[in-house]
C-alpha cells in the first residue's frame, strides 16, 4: 500500500512548532489533523495554478479537479493529467463542493503571516502572496507531492515467538496454541531448504508500448505442440475451427493478431475464444523460453475457470498460479460442487494405472488439488479438532491479555501476529507459486481486492496495481461481464424507484416509502 499522506509530516511538525512557540495564534492548529488539511489545500490551490495558469483565478470549483473527471483544459496534456490523478489520492477529504467551500472559509481566516495565499471569500478569487515567511520548503513538498505518487510502505511483520502462548478465534469460539521451541527450530530448517522467492521487479515499459504481433501460423504450431503433450485434448482440430475476421470497412480473414494497445477479441459462445487464449499464452511464454521473467494476467469470472486455466498451464508446461483470495471453504465448496461426481473420498486414494485408466490420472494428476486441499499446519497443535478452511490464524494470532484489554476497553487497539509457519504451510502453496510463475490467473473480485504476499514485492500491493507494474500482457475472459463488475464497484448507481412492494431491493424512493410510510 501506499502512504499519501507521508509528505506532509515533517512540515506540519514545523507549523505546530510555530503554534507552540507563539508565533501564530494558539489554537489555529491544535493537532495534526488541522495542519493536514491546512497543506492539503495549499496543494489543491497549487494544482488549480498549473491547470488554469491566468485564464481562472477563482477557486470555486477547484474541487472537480478532484473528482477523476478529467477537465477540457487538460485533457490533452497527460503530465497535467496524472497531477490531477495524484492530488485526488493527496486531498481525500475536500473532494466534494461542500467540503471543499468549507475549507476555503477555514483557510481564508487562519492568520495571513502563515497561509501562501490570500483568499476573497465572497469571490473565491485567490491571489499568491509575494513573500512566504515560515516553512518556505512547503512548496518544494508541494510541487513533489503532485509530481510523483506516494511511494509504497515496507510493512513490518511480526512473527509468533516460542514458548508463548497465542489465541486466535473461529467465529466466537477462542482457541490457544504454543508452539514449542523443538518444533519451531525445525520449521526453521526447513525453510533454509526451500528457495526463498526472489523479489519481482517492475517492467520498465515503454511508452507507447511496444507493438505484439502473432502469426496464424504460430498458434497452428502451438497446437501441434499441444497435441503431443497433451493428446486428450485435440489441439489442432480446435485451431482448424477458428475463423478470425478483422473488422474495418468490411470483414476479412487475418492471417495474423497485431495488439498495440487494448485488443478485443469478439465471438459468440463456442466459437474458440477460450481455444486462442491458451494457444496465445503458450506460444508467448514459448518465445520467451519458458522464462517466469515473462509474466502474462489472466482475468475470469469464478473460481473454478480459474482454478481449470490454471491446471491447464501446468499441464501444458507452463508454470502458472492461482489467485484466488481467502475464502477457501468458498472455493473448495465451489470446485467440489463442479466435480461432485468424480472427486468422490473413495477414489482419490485408490491406486491407479495412468495408461489403463487415464480418466482417473486426468483427475487425480489435477494440480488444482494442491491449492484447494493443503491444511493449516497450526491444527496439529490443537488438542482436539482442526481449523476449517477459510478460518486460519494466518496474520490473526493474538495474546490472552490482549483479548482481555480489548473488552475492557473496545478502542484497545490489538497487536496481531503472523504464524511463523506461513511460509512453508501447504495453505500458501498457490502464493508461493506465484514468485516463479509464468502466468498469472484470477477471478475479477481477487484482482480489486487481494494482495499478493508482501515478501514477494517487499511491500503490500493488490494485483490491480501488481499487474500492471509486474505483468506483460493482461488478458481479461469475458470483458463485458468485468465491466458491469468493476462499474458496480467503481461507479455504483441507486435506483430511483422499481423496488418490489416488500422494499426488499431497495430503490431509493420505495425504500423511503416502505420504511416511513
Amino acid at each position: 500500500m501506499r502512504d499519501w499522506q507521508a509528505w506532509l509530516k515533517d512540515i506540519s511538525t514545523e507549523l505546530l512548532a510555530l503554534e507552540q512557540e507563539g508565533v501564530i495564534e494558539q489554537g489555529s492548529f491544535s493537532n495534526k489533523t488541522k495542519c493536514y488539511k491546512f497543506f492539503q489545500i495549499e496543494l489543491v490551490i497549487k494544482l488549480h495554478e498549473e491547470v488554469y495558469q491566468q485564464s481562472n483565478n477563482k477557486l470555486d470549483s477547484a474541487w472537480s479537479l478532484l473528482t477523476g473527471f478529467i477537465p477540457f483544459e487538460v485533457s490533452h496534456d497527460t503530465n497535467l493529467i496524472r497531477k490531477c490523478q495524484i492530488a485526488r489520492h493527496r486531498a481525500r477529504y475536500i473532494r466534494t463542493a461542500t467540503a471543499w467551500n468549507k475549507s476555503l472559509e477555514w483557510y481564508a481566516e487562519l492568520p495571513p503571516i502563515i497561509r501562501q495565499y490570500d483568499i476573497n471569500i465572497e469571490s473565491y478569487q485567490y491571489k499568491r502572496r509575494a513573500v512566504l515567511h515560515f516553512i518556505p520548503e512547503r512548496m518544494a513538498a508541494i510541487c513533489n507531492a503532485l509530481d510523483q505518487p506516494a511511494a509504497h510502505t515496507i510493512p513490518k511483520i511480526n512473527y509468533a515467538q516460542p514458548n508463548k502462548e497465542y489465541s486466535f478465534f473461529i467465529g466466537l469460539e477462542e482457541f490457544s496454541i504454543t508452539i514449542s521451541p523443538e518444533l519451531f527450530e525445525g520449521i526453521l530448517d526447513l525453510e533454509k531448504s526451500i528457495p526463498t522467492p526472489k523479489i519481482l521487479q517492475p517492467r520498465n515499459r515503454k511508452n507507447p508500448p511496444e507493438t505484439l504481433t502473432v502469426r496464424m501460423s504460430d498458434l497452428k504450431a502451438a497446437a501441434i505442440e499441444l497435441n503431443k503433450k497433451l493428446p486428450i485434448r485435440n489441439w489442432l482440430e480446435g485451431y482448424e475451427k477458428l475463423n478470425l475476421l478483422q473488422i474495418n470497412d468490411s470483414l476479412f480473414r487475418i492471417e495474423e493478431i497485431t495488439i498495440n494497445g487494448i485488443y478485443h477479441l469478439l465471438g459468440p459462445t463456442g466459437s474458440g475464444k477460450s481455444t486462442v487464449i491458451k494457444l496465445l499464452i503458450y506460444d508467448l511464454i514459448k518465445q520467451q523460453n519458458f522464462n517466469a521473467d515473462y509474466r502474462i494476467c489472466i482475468i475470469f469470472n469464478t473460481v473454478n475457470e480459474v482454478l481449470e486455466m490454471a491446471a491447464d498451464c501446468i499441464k501444458m508446461g507452463i508454470s502458472a498460479a492461482p489467485i484466488l483470495g481467502k475464502s477457501r471453504d468458498l472455493h473448495q465448496y465451489q470446485y467440489g460442487m463442479a466435480y461432485r461426481s468424480s472427486l468422490e473420498p473413495e477414489d482419490l486414494y485408490q491406486p491407479y494405472d495412468p495408461e489403463s485408466d487415464p480418466q482417473t490420472a486426468l483427475l487425480l494428476d489435477n494440480p488444482a488439488l494442491k491449492w484447494l486441499t493443503g491444511s493449516c499446519i497450526l491444527s496439529g497443535l490443537l488438542s482436539e479438532g482442526s481449523i476449517p478452511p477459510g478460518s486460519e490464524p494466518c496474520t490473526r494470532l493474538t495474546t490472552r491479555e490482549d483479548i482481555a484489554k480489548k473488552k475492557k476497553n473496545a478502542k484497545y487497539n490489538i497487536s496481531h501476529y503472523h504464524c511463523p509457519f506461513i511460509n512453508i504451510c501447504p495453505v500458501h502453496q498457490a502464493n508461493r507459486d506465484i514468485a516463479g510463475a509464468s502466468v498469472w490467473i484470477a477471478t475479477s473480485a481477487a484482482f480489486l481486492q487481494t494482495s499478493l504476499p508482501v515478501n514477494l514485492l517487499n511491500t503490500k500491493m493488490r494485483l490491480l496495481e501488481a499487474a500492471n507494474h509486474y505483468c506483460d500482457l493482461q488478458i481479461f475472459d469475458e470483458v463485458d461481464r468485468e465491466q458491469v463488475f468493476f462499474e458496480d464497484r467503481f461507479a455504483p448507481s441507486n435506483d430511483l424507484a422499481g423496488s418490489q412492494t416488500d422494499g426488499t431491493q431497495k430503490a431509493l424512493l420505495d425504500f423511503i416509502e416502505y420504511s416511513l410510510f
